[in-house]
């Protein structure tokens, strides 16, 4: 399929489907892990991995790592 030359074009392939305006919402709102995403939207795991995969490629969001949840729960190993 050929690309878009319209930005507005462009913009919908990106921010078209209907999840998106609604994780953007959540972000903007202070949502910044996966699990405040599916608590709020509950959303599919595979959609929002998705969806969120697709902001962080066109650089709508950016993606950080964060603790392990072994570390986030106050585990130990080894």
């Amino acid at each position: 399929m050929k690309e878009p030359n319209c930005s507005i074009a462009r913009s919908l392939e990106v921010l078209g489907e209907r999840w998106t305006f609604l994780i953007l919402r959540e972000a903007l709102s202070g949502a910044t892990r996966f699990a405040q995403f599916r608590e709020a939207l509950g959303i599919a795991p595979d959609v929002l991995t998705d969806r969120l995969s697709t902001l962080v490629e066109y650089g709508v969001l950016a993606a950080s790592r964060t603790r392990s949840r072994a570390a986030a729960h106050g585990s130990r190993t080894g």
